[in-house]
């Protein structure tokens, strides 16, 4: 009697992550690199989940919309103290919400611009308005003879976050030394043009969406004719 065949033993298939999971996970990287808490991480939930779910959206918009105090409903009272604007939500660029300043509680609540696209995975900092450009790290180029000593001086290699305003600084030099910092530096760098910028409807809250933008890339976030933006290069 011939015996019964022996089953070769199957491998188990590897699974791949969900993109849900993903975007899970690109969510605990934003939620550890601006120390959010369980609230703050929620109501980025929520306004993601806004973004990008139409029956979701429809039936926000059918309560009113996703304002402070519907908010408040959800996740608690803890909100307003959130949505200051020395909190992290407001302070990075994470959410946009009212008009400025204190919130009140029929305040729109919303993602900061580009901010979707990085939870989706897609980021793109320079697409945030026109006249920004990102150069990838080890950029060909050399630091500007002439600005070399101050950044010398500066010691931005490695060193922490850092503000330095240079005058006199046209667009082509600024390139230049975009290009010679991610050479130098190994780092990307996203270059802002400050003239372009003015012509948004709220450019600080722009400038504050790339310096998001640069902390979660690691990159040096340079503004050309920052002169322009007059106090709003301090979002």
């Amino acid at each position: 009697m011939a015996g019964s065949a022996r089953k070769k033993p199957t491998k188990p298939k590897s699974q791949k992550p969900s993109p849900a999971r993903k975007g899970d996970q690109r969510l605990d990287a934003l939620v550890a690199r601006f120390s959010l808490d369980a609230v703050e991480r929620r109501m980025v939930e929520l306004a993601w989940e806004l973004e990008r779910s139409l029956a979701a959206a429809d039936k926000m918009r059918a309560l009113g919309g996703l304002t402070v105090e519907r908010l408040r409903a959800i996740v608690g009272v803890e909100v307003d103290a959130a949505l200051s604007p020395r909190r992290a939500l407001r302070r990075h660029a994470l959410v946009v919400a009212g008009a400025g300043g204190l919130v009140a509680a029929t305040d729109p609540v919303r993602l900061a611009p580009g901010l979707a696209a990085r939870l989706d995975g897609a980021a793109e900092p320079d697409g945030l308005w026109l006249g920004c450009v990102r150069l990838l790290p080890g950029a060909h180029g050399d630091i500007p003879a002439r600005i070399a000593p101050v950044l010398a001086g500066a010691g931005l290699n490695g060193a922490a976050a850092t503000l330095l305003t240079l005058d006199g600084c046209p667009r082509r030099e600024t390139l230049e030394l975009a290009a010679g910092l991610a050479r130098a530096a190994g780092r990307g760098v996203l270059v802002v043009d400050g003239e372009l910028l003015m012509d948004a409807a709220d450019p600080a809250l722009l400038l504050a969406c790339a310096r998001r933008e640069a902390d979660c890339e690691g990159d040096v976030l340079v503004v050309c004719e920052a002169a322009r933006l007059g106090e709003r290069y301090r979002a």
